[in-house]
C-alpha cells in the first residue's frame, strides 16, 4: 500500500519538465533553488548531532574565541567620504562594554557566533528606552524563538516561543543570516558536514568491501620468509603472477606474510581508511569555513612558509567575511544615517604585531604613507598631527620642508662655525 502511495505522490509532485522550461526560476534567488530536490542530504544534522564531532566543536570554538576578542567601532561618514569615530557612542559602549545586564561582551559575541554558525541565523533583540527610544540593551536570542517571514509586503519578524505568535517591530530585531549560497536557505555548515560524511562513508564502505572480497580471491599473495634460494624464487614467481593479474584486472594487489590472514588484513585496511576519512572530512569541513586545515591539526596539502602566512589565510578567509557580514547587518539595523559600525583590524592581527610594526615604520619613514593612514588601517582613532607625509629618510613633515623660513635641524656636531 505504501508503495502505491509513493508512486502517486511522485506522479503529482510538481517538478519542471526540462531545465530550459524553468530557467527564469533558477535565476531568481527569491525562490528556493533546492525546492525540487529529494536528496535527504538537504536535511542537516541537528545541532546536537553536529556537536558530537570534536572537529566541529574545535572549528566553531576557534572562530568564536577569535571574534570574541574583537572590538567594534562606531563611525560617522563625512561628506568627503572620510570616516571619523563618534565620541561617547552608546553603540560602541553596548557592543564593547555592556551589551546587556546578564552578559559580558565576550559572552555576547561568542553566543552570536555560535547561533550564526550552528543555526545559520543570529537574531538580536533590541531593547529601547521608552522615553528617548535610544538603545538600552542588545540580547542574542535562541534562533528558533524568532521566525523571519518574507512576502510582497516586505519582511516581518515573529516571536514564536509562546502559544500565540507575537509580531516584532523592525526596530526591535537585528537579523543576521549565515546563508552560504543565495537561494539555498537550507545549505549551512551542518548540511555540508552531513553531505561530506555521507560521501566519504560511501567511498569507505565500497573500498572496504572491494578489499575484503578481492583479498579472498585473486589479490592476496602469502609469502613465506625467504631463507633460501628456492623460497626466494617462489616468492618472486608469486609476485610476478600477482602483477600480471593486476594488469589484466586493473585492481590492487597486496603481499603479506604467511602468518597473516584475511581478517587481520581487513582490520589494517579499515584502520587506514578510517584515518584517511578523518583527514578528508576535516579538510572539506575546514575549507567550507575558510579555515586552513593545519589550524585544526589536520594534514594540509597547502604548505605555508610560516605561522604568519597560516594565520593570515585564516583571518582573510574565515574571520573577516564573518565580521563584515555581522557589522553590515548591524549598520543597516541600528546605525544612523551616514554612520557605520565596523571592527578593529588590529584585534585580528595581534598575532602578527611584529610584521605590522615593521610595515608601519617602513611606510612612515620612507614617506609613502601617513601615520593616520596606518592608524586607520589598524582601527585606531586619528591623531591631530598625523596627516602629513614625512620626508624620505627624516622625521620632518613634507609641508614644513616646503616652507622657505623653515630651518632644517642639523645633526649634532655638524653645526656651522
Amino acid at each position: 500500500m505504501s508503495t502505491v502511495k509513493t508512486f502517486f505522490k511522485n506522479i503529482f509532485k510538481r517538478k519542471p519538465n526540462k531545465l530550459t522550461g524553468s530557467v527564469e526560476r533558477y535565476q531568481d534567488f527569491s525562490y528556493s533553488l533546492n525546492g525540487y530536490s529529494t536528496n535527504s542530504l538537504n536535511n542537516p544534522l541537528s545541532a546536537a548531532e553536529f556537536l558530537m564531532y570534536g572537529l566541529c566543536v574545535r572549528a566553531v570554538q576557534l572562530i568564536a574565541n577569535d571574534i570574541g576578542k574583537v572590538n567594534f567601532r562606531h563611525l560617522k561618514i563625512l561628506s568627503n567620504g572620510e570616516r571619523v569615530p563618534i565620541a561617547n557612542s552608546q553603540l560602541s559602549k553596548l557592543l564593547n562594554t555592556s551589551p546587556n545586564q546578564t552578559q559580558t561582551p565576550w559572552a555576547f559575541k561568542k553566543t552570536l557566533i555560535w547561533n550564526l554558525m550552528l543555526h545559520g541565523k543570529a537574531p538580536i533583540l533590541v531593547v529601547r528606552e521608552p522615553e528617548s527610544n535610544s538603545i538600552a540593551e542588545l540580547f542574542p536570542i535562541f534562533p528558533n524563538y524568532v521566525e523571519k517571514e518574507e512576502n510582497e509586503n516586505g519582511v516581518q519578524y515573529w516571536w514564536v516561543k509562546g502559544d500565540k505568535p507575537l509580531r516584532l517591530y523592525d526596530d526591535e530585531i537585528i537579523w543576521i543570516d549565515y546563508e552560504l549560497i543565495p537561494g539555498f536557505e537550507s545549505l549551512n555548515i551542518r548540511t555540508l558536514f552531513k553531505s561530506t560524511i555521507a560521501k566519504l562513508k560511501e567511498n569507505e564502505i565500497s573500498l572496504a568491501r572491494a578489499v575484503t572480497y578481492d583479498l579472498r580471491h585473486n589479490l592476496l599473495v602469502k609469502i613465506r620468509d625467504a631463507t633460501n634460494r628456492e623460497q626466494r624464487e617462489e616468492a618472486e614467481n608469486a609476485i610476478r603472477a600477482m602483477i600480471q593479474r593486476q594488469k589484466q584486472t586493473g585492481s590492487l594487489g597486496m603481499v603479506v606474510d604467511q602468518k597473516w590472514d584475511v581478517g587481520k588484513i581487513g582490520d589494517l585496511v579499515n584502520m587506514q581508511i578510517d584515518h584517511q576519512t578523518r583527514n578528508s572530512i576535516g579538510r572539506e569541513f575546514a575549507a567550507s569555513l575558510g579555515i586552513p586545515p593545519a589550524k585544526l591539526g589536520i594534514d594540509d596539502p597547502n604548505k605555508y612558509n610560516s605561522s604568519v602566512e597560516l594565520n593570515r589565510a585564516y583571518v582573510d578567509n574565515s574571520l573577516k567575511p564573518l565580521l563584515i557580514n555581522i557589522t553590515q547587518e548591524m549598520t543597516k539595523a541600528i546605525g544612523g544615517r551616514d554612520e557605520e559600525i565596523t571592527y578593529r583590524p588590529i584585534d585580528l592581527l595581534s598575532i602578527d604585531a611584529k610584521s605590522i610594526q615593521e610595515f608601519a615604520s617602513s611606510g612612515i619613514n620612507n614617506g609613502f604613507i601617513t601615520p593616520n593612514e596606518i592608524r586607520e588601517l589598524l582601527g585606531f582613532d586619528k591623531h591631530p598631527d598625523g596627516d602629513s607625509l614625512l620626508a624620505n629618510g627624516t622625521l620632518t613633515p613634507v609641508n614644513l620642508l616646503q616652507n622657505p623660513n623653515f630651518d632644517v635641524p642639523k645633526e649634532k656636531g655638524k653645526e656651522d662655525t
